[in-house]
This record gives structure tokens, C-alpha cells and sequence, in this order.
């Protein structure tokens, strides 16, 4: 079936501007501080968290028109966010040592 609908498949996809294997590039970090407070038989809990949220962009292919989803909304660009204990950024930020060391490796 591929074979012989293969050809027409991509070339619709192609003429649609579909992405399919195009990485997302981070586009922007932003963060905020959050801290919660709990109230459970008059202890004063606090828990501290941080909140990133990453906006991520997907470049268009070249000629293609800007893809938009259902709801109208560009389709080249995202963004999620993630809460952090102190512990789990900690990692996170070790993690993204590591990256960065290696990437200095191969650069150099």
C-alpha cells in the first residue's frame, strides 16, 4: 500500500507545510516563585516551589505557509510548564551541566 500511495501521502503532507521530524527550539524560559502554605492543625507548613514555563518554536519549512491548528492557533510554537521542588531542579540543573559540558566537548 505504501508503495503505491506513498508518493501522494508526502506530497500532501509536503503542501500542507507538515513538520514531521522537524525538532522544537526553545524559545524563551520564564519562571516564577511559588510558595504554599498549609494550615493543618495549626502548623505553619510552607512549601516552596519553582515554576519555569518553556516556550518552544518549530521552524516552518521553506515556501511552506504557517500551519495553524484546529482552534486558529500558530502551530509552530508551544510552551508547557513544569514545577520544581528544590530537589528536583537541583537535578534538573546538574543534568543540564552535564549537557553543557559535553556539548563544550565536541565544540572544541
Amino acid at each position: 500500500m505504501w508503495a503505491a500511495e506513498g508518493g501522494a501521502f508526502a506530497a500532501a503532507a509536503r503542501s500542507r507545510g507538515a513538520t514531521t521530524g522537524v525538532p522544537w527550539l526553545l524559545a524563551d524560559v520564564s519562571w516564577q516563585m511559588a510558595l504554599g502554605m498549609g494550615s493543618g492543625a495549626g502548623t505553619g507548613i510552607k512549601t516552596t516551589t519553582g515554576v519555569m514555563e518553556f516556550s518552544l518554536a518549530r521552524p516552518a519549512p521553506t515556501g511552506a505557509a504557517s500551519a495553524t491548528s484546529d482552534d486558529g492557533a500558530d502551530a509552530t510554537t508551544a510552551s508547557f510548564r513544569v514545577e520544581f521542588t528544590r530537589d528536583s531542579l537541583l537535578a534538573l540543573l546538574e543534568k543540564l551541566d552535564t549537557m553543557a559540558q559535553q556539548v563544550d566537548a565536541l565544540s572544541s
